[in-house]
């Protein structure tokens, strides 16, 4: 079979991935695992979403220092709203 004829994955466009959207993709997927869904609550995976959170975490020592104003402040704000949620879906 010839290169021709591979099927061809269908055009995406290019997605433009930055340090903001990797933060927030990464709260998502925390909140996803406190149980927090767009589809309603479901059970909370905590050892996930502490794994998930102490990531975060890291990128936040790691990168002290080398953000501009609005990243330092979306970290910041993500990990307080992880907080909340976390002691949210420990006390339901």
């Amino acid at each position: 079979m010839s290169d021709a004829a591979a099927p061809r994955p269908p055009e995406t466009p290019d997605l433009q991935v930055s340090f903001s959207s990797f933060l927030v993709s990464l709260g998502r997927a925390a909140l996803a695992q406190l149980g927090f869904t767009e589809k309603g609550r479901v059970d909370p995976d905590f050892e996930g979403a502490s794994q998930t959170i102490q990531l975060i975490q890291v990128l936040q020592e790691k990168t002290s220092g080398n953000l501009d104003e609005e990243e330092t402040a979306l970290l910041e704000s993500i990990l307080v709203e992880l907080r909340l949620k976390t002691k949210e879906a420990k006390s339901s």
